[in-house]
């Protein structure tokens, strides 16, 4: 994106007039003579300073809120990844204690892979707001997938199986 598209000549020309009034030095001056009729110069300096520190304020203030509501969210954001985080490692645990009892049961071991993925994928769903680099996130779709594939294929294999039975018995 070249300079010229995001940044126009007004922008330059009010950054032109900031150091103008930043490199006046502010003196303040006592009055040499006394006149009948008040000057406008004070008045506008006055006021000049007057809206600068009221925009100055509520640039300020703006920042502040939109910066409370940004951490607020991120806050939120982090308390549900670590409730989600915890139920993950409460599964984990449960899979990690339940494996060596399993003796060959294979409902069983669907079972825990079916808690296992579902476990994963609520930490997927709470990481997803929050980037994470991809070499520091260990559950992704790739991974599920591929340990999912043996299930899908197995299920598949058990319905093909199924039809065919069925064909030959009816037919």
């Amino acid at each position: 994106m070249k300079k010229e598209e995001y940044i126009n000549d007004k922008l330059f020309d009010m950054g032109e007039r900031l150091k103008r009034n930043y490199a006046q030095p502010s003196t303040v001056s006592a009055p040499a003579e006394e006149t009948s009729a008040p000057s406008k110069a004070p008045v506008s300096a006055a006021s000049g300073r007057s809206d600068e520190f009221s925009r100055t304020l509520r640039d300020l203030e703006g920042r502040i809120a939109n910066d409370l509501s940004a951490v607020d969210a991120e806050l939120t954001e982090l308390e549900t990844r670590r409730k989600e985080l915890e139920r993950f490692k409460a599964v984990l645990d449960q899979c990690s204690a339940a494996l060596p009892n399993l003796c060959g049961d294979l409902k069983a071991l669907d079972l825990l892979r079916v808690n296992y993925f579902a476990g994963s994928g609520r930490v997927k769903n709470a990481q997803k707001n929050i980037s994470a680099a991809p070499e520091q996130s260990r559950f992704t779709s790739a991974m599920a997938w591929k340990c999912a594939l043996p299930v899908v294929l197995s299920v598949l294999a058990g319905a093909v199986l199924v039809s065919v039975t069925l064909l030959v018995l009816f037919l």
